[in-house]
């Protein structure tokens, strides 16, 4: 679910994203819809604001956390 709001979001606003910034990404929004229980049938509803709030937060990252990254997205086949 995080993947997919996040290629929407890329696609939709035209940006270049490294994988490891992807990664990143999708993980923190991930960990926020996990605050809650899931059952089948139950909708969530991502904010914008809290796609804006992560890319920017991503742009804060380290070039060792970066690098720590790489090991993660090398795992995912493909974004898209």
């Amino acid at each position: 679910m995080a993947r997919r709001v996040v290629s929407e979001y890329i696609n939709k606003n035209g940006l270049n994203v490294e994988d490891e910034r992807r990664v990143y990404l999708e993980d923190y929004i991930q960990k926020r819809i996990e605050k809650n229980t899931l059952v089948i049938g139950d909708i969530i509803i991502i904010q914008e604001e809290l796609i804006v709030e992560v890319f920017y937060a991503s742009w804060e990252l380290n070039e060792e956390q970066l690098n720590n990254l790489k090991n993660y997205s090398a795992l995912v086949p493909s974004f898209n």
